[in-house]
């Protein structure tokens, strides 16, 4: 369980036991919330009320409501049902005036410009979503679907003479790509702290699903571990993210 201060530039959380109480969770949340307005008033700072909110993270009995982190909507359940609704929503403009300029260009071209202005949209978020449940995933699918149907474009053919895979297909690749990066030794050093090594030589990765037994961690990028080590040792051996 999760519980977090989020202020105007600045944020706050702790973890704290299930059996923890809201109400305790709450009485800890407000002293953090008291203790900055003294530091900010000892300090001449000054924040925005209007823009910080309290909230418990669980997926049972969540408490709070949506708030926005680096762009992207996180419901206090983690269901990200909201994030990829409004996703949907801002894409679907997005795509519809690039299918107004169809007449201008050919089928090869259009994908090409949904590639270069309209993927990079769809996929940034994908760290933060990849846990969502499958229903909630295909409204996100469904955006790049419908832009190849209306570009005329068959899905094998976007994969073998524009390489683009579908949008689930992609997304798998990204995060096996984190825990490859993880196991090269590279980025942020948490993350190798989050998939350990269980034999250096083989890039092996320990399976987390012995440690965390929660179905939310099969659905997150701690399930693709198990994908990872079934990989042949030709690919894990290469010192790039990129095959």
């Amino acid at each position: 369980m999760n519980a977090s201060l989020q202020t105007n530039g600045l944020n706050a959380w702790r973890e704290f036991a299930h059996n923890d109480s809201d109400s305790s969770i709450l009485k800890c949340i407000d002293a953090c919330q008291h203790e900055l307005h003294m530091w900010g008033q000892a300090n001449q700072v000054a924040f925005d009320a209007g823009k910080e909110s309290k909230h418990i993270l669980k997926l049972d009995s969540p408490a709070g409501s949506t708030f926005n982190l680096l762009g992207v909507l996180f419901d206090d359940g983690l269901s990200m049902a909201e994030a990829v609704c409004k996703l949907v929503a801002e894409a679907g403009w997005k795509f519809r005036t690039l299918l107004w300029t169809r007449r201008f260009y050919t089928d090869a071209d259009l994908v090409l410009l949904y590639k270069a202005h309209l993927l990079s949209f769809l996929e940034y978020r994908t760290p933060a979503i990849y846990h969502a449940t499958r229903d909630i995933l295909a409204r996100l699918d469904g955006v790049q679907s419908r832009f190849l149907a209306d570009a005329g474009v068959d899905k094998v053919d976007a994969l073998v003479h524009f390489h683009l895979a579908p949008l689930s297909v992609r997304r798998d690749i990204a995060m096996l790509g984190v825990i490859h990066r993880a196991a090269l030794g590279k980025g942020p050093a948490h993350f190798q702290k989050h998939f350990p090594l269980a034999s250096p030589p083989l890039r092996k990765i320990i399976e987390p699903r012995t440690l965390l037994r929660h179905p939310i961690v099969k659905m997150s990028v701690f399930g693709l571990v198990a994908v990872y080590n079934l990989l042949p040792p030709r690919v894990v051996a290469l010192n790039t993210k990129r095959a």
